[in-house]
């Protein structure tokens, strides 16, 4: 705990005061207010829920004992007609004629009162035989004028001795009957009869059970659906006569449920009330405002004041630390407070009153101090330039001594001329440093000098982008990469190989990159160059160890104010590259 507590305050007193504040009003204020708000929003929204929840199962089963309450008498109706004796015997009775049926008919009727037993406006019954000795009239039928049905299709796929049916009738006319239907439909039981099929069917007013449910008075919108049909709804589209219309507001349900009524799947959904908890709290809208503003609002204002009293003061006092004159320190004027920051403001000038005084009697010996440290950098950078003159030159003369010694005599003119091009850079240090394309102009003398010592075992390709050209660099601190590129890489190689040299500008940087196909380094030179590249300075030029690359160096980052970056990447047998990265903000172009 003591460790974390550390880092935390390791890490606030890297932060701004005004971040500290904010930090203060998020955890203090913020958080609390949000974390106990939310967490009773929460619970309410869930106690909300589950009674919402409650609500809309209490509604879909209120839809759906309605339904049940309906369907119920004609399911009783149709077990009464299944186990009446006298019906089962005259369904299944051979008559000899016509004549043979009505007399039997009409004694049915007289004997066994059916039409006042089973006669009622709400239902419409129909007994459906396979006795072809029938006549159809009434109640009765022929099975056979009912087998292209949808219903009978329905309850002879199934199987099922009691079916439900909520169906679109086009199998008669609408003229004849509403085209809606809601149909029960139960098969005699085979055990109790023999003989021939028979079916009861008995259609039940489809307004009736459209206005029980609308009876209801439920405030939630409420569809009865089979598969994506809406079959009732409780608000509209009960029109007997238009086909089924199809739920589209899949989105807005909020709570379903799926019930087998007499062997028919129904879905009951009930749609979203959008009276949440969210839309009753805008109804209270002044009061949620005036919640909000006194529980965040109005902490973060008097934050603000607190914070603009202490900042602008410790502003006040860090600008009089940056605005020093020529070797004085400025005053705050017009001290204000007498809390512990215009104690602190107070104390500063009394400390600036007497470091002035201070800086008044030793201002002498500093510029005395100064003029010997310029002189020092003045002899070390002309040490520099005395050694990098004869290393070149060395180089250079070798080249031509080998060269006259393997051939003639006949390109020693053009050898000595780029010879020429080179001494003419060894020699001038008037200026120490050239514009980019006179390094460039120097790079590919030497290396077609070095190019007649190697011959077809050197290949060079010189890249250098036109709005590079003018950007001033040290001399030499192209060509040095180069040389070391030759002597150590291609020279110790057999077959040879290429170098590569690129000047582009990348982002904010000037990119110099030396690449050869040489011998390459192992890894512990490679970390050593490396080393010696990064921490380049006049004491390394003494150890007589990669003189040519730590001087180069070291000049770069004197130019740019020890910012540039060197990168070296080698594999043995593969080749070296060496990439100089300088920003762009330490460079000039020339004329």
């Amino acid at each position: 705990m003591g460790k974390f507590r550390e880092k935390v305050e390791e890490w606030l007193n890297d932060r701004s005061l005004r971040v500290k504040m904010r930090i203060i009003y998020l955890v203090c204020v913020l958080l609390p207010i949000i974390i106990t708000d939310g967490a009773m929003f929460m619970a309410v929204s869930r106690s909300d829920a589950a009674d919402r929840l409650r609500e809309t199962e209490n509604t879909a089963d209120a839809v759906y004992y309605e339904l049940v309450r309906q369907v119920e008498i004609s399911s009783i109706m149709a077990a009464n007609i299944a186990a009446n004796k006298s019906i089962r015997e005259y369904l299944d009775k051979q008559y000899k004629g016509p004549l043979d049926y009505f007399v039997c008919y009409d004694d049915f009727k007289t004997s066994t009162l059916f039409s006042s037993a089973y006669g009622s406006g709400m239902f419409h019954l129909t007994l459906y035989s396979d006795n072809d000795t029938m006549l159809n009239g009434g109640v009765f039928s022929r099975l056979s004028t009912a087998k292209d049905s949808y219903w009978y299709y329905i309850i002879n796929t199934e199987e099922k001795d009691e079916r439900l049916l909520f169906y679109y009738d086009t199998w008669q006319a609408p003229a004849v009957s509403p085209a809606r239907r809601v149909s029960l439909i139960r098969r005699f039981s085979k055990l109790l009869s023999s003989g021939c099929e028979k079916i009861i069917k008995i259609d039940m007013e489809y307004t009736q059970i459209a206005k029980g449910v609308m009876d209801l008075k439920l405030e939630d919108r409420v569809y009865v659906c089979k598969g994506d049909d809406i079959i009732l709804s409780n608000i509209e589209g009960n029109d007997v006569a238009r086909r089924f219309s199809k739920i589209q507001e899949k989105g807005a349900i909020e709570y379903s449920k799926e019930y087998n009524l007499y062997g028919e799947e129904l879905t009951i959904y009930v749609m979203r009330n959008y009276s949440s908890i969210l839309s009753r709290m805008s109804e209270n809208t002044p009061m949620v405002i005036g919640l909000l503003f006194f529980n965040f609002v109005m902490p973060f204002i008097f934050m603000n004041v607190i914070e603009t009293s202490i900042t602008r003061r410790l502003k006040r006092l860090g600008n009089a630390f940056e605005s020093r004159g020529y070797n004085q320190f400025r005053t705050v004027n017009d001290v204000k407070g007498k809390d512990e920051i215009g104690v602190l403001m107070n104390n500063y000038n009394i400390m600036v009153d007497r470091q002035n005084a201070l800086i008044e009697r030793a201002y002498t010996g500093r510029l005395k101090a100064q003029e010997a440290g310029l002189a020092q950098q003045r002899a070390e950078l002309l040490a520099l330039y005395s050694q990098i003159n004869p290393h070149f030159l060395f180089n250079a003369l070798e080249n031509i001594r080998m060269q006259s010694i393997l051939k003639h005599e006949d390109v020693t003119a053009d050898m000595i001329g780029k010879l020429a091009i080179m001494e003419r850079q060894y020699v001038d240090w008037s200026q120490d440093k050239v514009e980019t394309s006179r390094e460039i102009e120097l790079t590919k003398a030497y290396l077609e000098l070095q190019k007649y010592r190697f011959g077809d075992r050197l290949s060079y390709e010189v890249e250098c982008d036109e709005d590079c050209e003018k950007y001033i660099i040290p001399k030499l601190s192209i060509v040095t990469f180069v040389e070391n590129a030759c002597v150590h890489g291609i020279e110790k190689k057999s077959d040879g190989g290429w170098i590569f040299v690129r000047v582009s500008q990348q982002d904010d940087e000037l990119v110099i990159e030396i690449e050869d196909t040489g011998t390459g380094l192992s890894l512990t030179e490679a970390a050593d160059i490396r080393k010696r590249m990064h921490k380049a300075d006049i004491r390394m030029l003494q150890e007589n160890k990669s003189v040519g690359i730590v001087n180069a160096c070291l000049r770069i980052k004197m130019l740019s104010e020890d910012s540039a970056a060197f990168e070296l990447e080698s594999e043995e047998s593969i080749g070296t590259t060496v990439t100089i990265r300088i920003p762009i903000e330490h460079l000039r172009k020339g004329e």
